[in-house]
């Protein structure tokens, strides 16, 4: 079985999509490719700051309420990290 390159797909963001015109590298527009297809937009959320609390696990420590997880010589005191008897600025 040979090796194709495919082209990449047109864009598919709101401005594309309004446009209506063939800009000479896609055979045909943004529109009239994804015209039958559903186009789902998934809006950017800010990102929720987590007040870690965290726990000791195989080689490292990993917050109980986010799940982000440190390996290394780390220690866990009342839910928070410690690294050479000093506390981490998490």
């Amino acid at each position: 079985m040979a090796d194709h390159v495919l082209p990449p797909l047109p864009p598919s963001d709101s401005g594309s999509l309004a446009r209506n015109h063939f800009d000479g590298y896609y055979k045909r527009s943004a529109r009239d490719f994804w015209k039958d297809n559903r186009v789902e937009t998934i809006p950017e959320t800010p990102f929720k700051k987590c007040d870690h609390e965290f726990k000791m696990v195989v080689n490292g420590a990993q917050c109980v309420k986010c799940h982000f997880g440190l390996t290394g010589p780390i220690e866990v005191r009342d839910g928070k990290l410690y690294h050479n008897g000093e506390k981490l600025p998490l």
